[in-house]
């Protein structure tokens, strides 16, 4: 929450960063004398019958136009960024420490996004190749974006440097969960980069993430269905009483990440419950699919992590 003063009023509202999922108020409390009886927000007048108000401005938000904007409080303005999504658990977001990046699957050099973030300090980047560390990306803290590293590839891991972070502020569990070490004040977390089984199809899937950051993960694809074609008629408006033809086919495609840590099961977990889910193809791009199955339970424990997508393909 930020705190704000004009000469006639004092302001509580959320933080810069909003997360639109979440309940959002903003609080106008009354300091002059005598008191003011109205104020002015965005344009809309509000009357005290005590001596604050409280505004629920989750709605506005959603609804708003753009993902940036201001709240105008008594003539102050008020920024704020959104997020379709909610605040981040423990101030941070890891992304899997094991990721399968195969050469030939499409959209690895142009959409593929780790969503990293840490309240408290900087994250530094790195790619090791043949024992050489490469310093990829500084992320300051309370830094909150979408990060695509598509070289990630040229690496056999990456080290996610947590600088000078304190490591109380994670409990003992999340510490041993995330396998986040220490050392001379540090905090390294290790992801390791596979190229993949030869001979293996795998699919490069993107989905916005319960934080309101895009994600990516390769999925090995365990089987594929597809359902009849039904003929669509479609009206060519160009033409007087003109009538084309196209086909419409189902594909299903069941898809399994093997043998995943915990903490890379609850990074794929959100995946279910994403309203923007897109499978990357070679000839159609970003295409938008549906989640219609999956076993998303996860733990400590290591095991298997399995998705249905489904799409329609027109011929």
């Amino acid at each position: 929450m930020r705190t704000f003063s004009t000469a006639d009023f004092n302001i509580t509202i959320f933080d810069e960063r909003v997360f639109v999922y979440e309940q959002n108020y903003i609080t106008i409390t009354q300091n002059s004398t005598p008191p003011a009886m109205t104020v002015t927000v965005n344009g809309r007048v509000y009357t005290f019958h005590t001596n604050s108000i409280t505004i629920e401005y989750s709605d506005i938000l959603a609804s708003a136009a753009a993902d940036t904007g201001n709240v105008v409080v008594d003539g102050l303005s008020i920024p704020w960024r959104r997020f379709f999504g909610v605040s981040p658990d423990a101030n941070i977001i890891l992304p899997p420490n094991r990721l399968i990046i195969p050469k030939n699957v499409p959209g690895i050099t142009t959409a593929f996004y780790l969503p990293i973030a840490y309240q408290m300090a900087p994250v530094v980047v790195y790619g090791v190749s043949g024992g050489v560390r490469t310093l990829l990306v500084t992320i300051l803290s309370a830094t909150f974006t979408n990060y695509s590293l598509p070289t990630i590839r040229n690496y056999d891991y990456l080290v996610l440097s947590i600088v000078g972070s304190d490591q109380k502020k994670y409990s003992l569990e999340r510490i041993n969960r995330y396998n986040i070490n220490t050392y001379n004040n540090n905090g390294y977390y290790i992801i390791n980069i596979e190229s993949g089984d030869c001979g293996t199809n795998y699919v490069l899937v993107n989905w916005l993430g319960r934080n309101g950051l895009m994600k990516s993960y390769v999925f090995e694809v365990e089987s594929a269905e597809r359902g009849a074609a039904n003929v669509i008629e479609l009206f060519d408006s160009t033409l007087r009483d003109t009538v084309t033809y196209r086909k419409k086919m189902n594909v299903s495609l069941n898809l399994i990440a093997k043998d995943i840590s915990g903490c890379d099961a609850e990074y794929l977990s959100d995946i279910v419950t994403s309203n923007d889910v897109q499978a990357v193809c070679k000839n159609w791009g970003a295409l938008p699919v549906g989640v219609t199955n999956s076993n998303a339970n996860y733990g400590q424990s290591r095991g298997d992590f399995k998705i249905t997508i489904e799409t329609k393909k027109y011929y």
